[in-house]
């Protein structure tokens, strides 16, 4: 799996702001919104990966088990699907 448009993202709070650049700009005009973690699984996301290979490197960043970065990292796939930006 991997992003369909490439994002540029800002920090706004304690969130991450996604916004597609470019000529992916014209094709996605939404938005997308993360917190830290979700945003460093997404920065994994722009090139091919597998799932179990985004929680292996998600565990290998933060101070958790894998059922809860697995479940994080299944919300986050969803979410995304569901915007229409991971294919």
């Amino acid at each position: 799996m991997h992003l369909k448009y490439k994002f540029h993202f800002q920090p706004v709070g304690r969130t991450f702001v996604g916004v597609a650049i470019g000529d992916d700009a014209r094709k996605f005009s939404g938005m997308i919104q993360l917190n830290e973690v979700g945003h460093d699984i997404v920065a994994l996301m722009e090139d091919e990966i597998t799932r179990d290979k985004v929680v292996e490197k998600i565990l290998a960043e933060y101070d958790s088990d894998e059922a809860t970065v697995g479940k994080y990292v299944d919300d986050i796939i969803e979410y995304l699907t569901k915007e229409g930006v991971l294919e």
